[in-house]
């Protein structure tokens, strides 16, 4: 009989730890710990987002923001890109320099993401020590208030982390765990421009947003990470976006070159599931069809297809008219689970909120189905 190991460790998602960090970030380090690919550098900008502030990415700068929000890429810093020591002419001593990426200039309390940190070189490893257990760079405090964080793989991923036992009791370590294929589908890839295609093969295939650290092996299992035997062809949340670069540019690409491509950036077995799904997409009516004519519409009789449909009419209502004429579509089929995930969609989805908010055929639909939307 063959036994399966199943780690017990305590996890928490991504919305979690961001709330974590903001709350006790100021008086210790987390270090944030998972498998390859799952989201933690997006954590920065959910930080942003949970404080009220605007910074999102690498180069945004608002000086009414509460924060100053800067990224480190750890592995890829060397001796002087954070600081260097220069000569002071008149007063003849040994002043250090600061870089712009963190702007010491700036009073405010900043928020520090140290990314890959336990992949530093040696040389970098005292630096970013004292930037996460002192709140200094180098010899200069970073202004009260700040936020200094890390994150990096599980030392047992076998993708090149390590840190020193002195380090491990005085920071606080958190594993995350994946965001299940639903909530990935239905919140972050919606909102950052992901396929309806690949949304709709994530959603259907939650087995694609595994762990092997519940126990999950790749011999069950051909998509997920595993330290041991599928280590560096794998389905990763970020994986999924790299390829979906392919999806959104099929046309163009070809059908032999956007399999290459979903297959570089994840693997095979993805590649051959969504390529399926690309298939079948491209059967299906044009989405903009049941925004003008929900009546005479086809209505997909497979549960795939009405959901990738479901999703790309979302991505394109823009008037009341065209969500009157989309909720008639749906009303048409007669899974209520399934008219349900739309309503939602609408509802959650920031570019059709406000539509959905002053919709009354929405509203309607809400409180006599209560009990089964979300």
């Amino acid at each position: 009989m063959t036994t399966t190991t199943v780690d017990f460790r305590r996890t928490t998602d991504i919305k979690g730890a961001v709330k974590l960090i903001s709350t006790v970030g100021a008086a210790v380090s987390v270090i944030l710990l998972s498998e390859p690919g799952i989201g933690k550098t997006s954590t920065l900008a959910a930080l942003a987002a949970y404080n009220g502030d605007q910074w999102r990415k690498v180069g945004d700068y608002y000086p009414d923001d509460k924060y100053e929000y800067c990224y480190i890429d750890a592995p890829n810093k060397r001796d002087g890109d954070l600081f260097m020591l220069m000569p002071e002419r008149q007063t003849k001593t040994i002043e250090q320099f600061t870089t712009s990426v963190v702007n010491m200039s700036d009073p405010r309390p900043k928020v520090i993401m140290l990314d890959e940190v336990f992949k530093t070189l040696k040389s970098m490893r005292p630096l970013f020590t004292r930037l996460i257990l002192e709140r200094c760079l180098g010899d200069r405090a970073l202004p009260e208030g700040s936020i200094v964080y890390a994150t990096s793989n599980n030392p047992e991923d076998g993708v090149g982390d390590s840190f020193a036992g002195h380090e491990g009791d005085r920071v606080v370590f958190i594993n995350l765990r994946k965001t299940k294929t639903e909530e990935w589908a239905d919140g972050w890839a919606t909102e950052n421009g992901i396929s309806a295609i690949t949304r709709t093969c994530m959603r259907m295939n939650p087995r694609l947003g595994a762990s092997y650290m519940d126990g999950v092996k790749t011999a069950d299992n051909p998509y997920i990470f595993h330290p041991k035997t599928n280590q560096f062809r794998f389905v990763s949340y970020r994986g999924v976006a790299m390829a979906d670069v392919a999806v959104r540019n099929r046309v163009v690409l070809g059908e032999e070159l956007t399999a290459a491509h979903i297959e570089g950036a994840t693997n095979a077995a993805y590649a051959q599931l969504l390529m399926s799904f690309i298939k079948m997409a491209d059967e299906l009516v044009d989405p903009s069809q049941p925004l003008k004519d929900p009546v005479n519409t086809p209505l997909p009789s497979n549960p795939a297809a009405l959901i990738m449909l479901a999703y790309n009419m979302v991505d394109r209502i823009d008037t009341q008219t065209e969500l009157n004429n989309a909720i008639d579509y749906m009303g048409r089929s007669s899974s209520r689970e399934m008219q349900s995930m739309f309503m939602s969609w609408v509802a959650d989805n920031k570019r059709t909120a406000k539509l959905g908010a002053a919709n009354s055929k929405l509203q309607d639909w809400m409180i006599k189905n209560y009990r089964i939307a979300k």
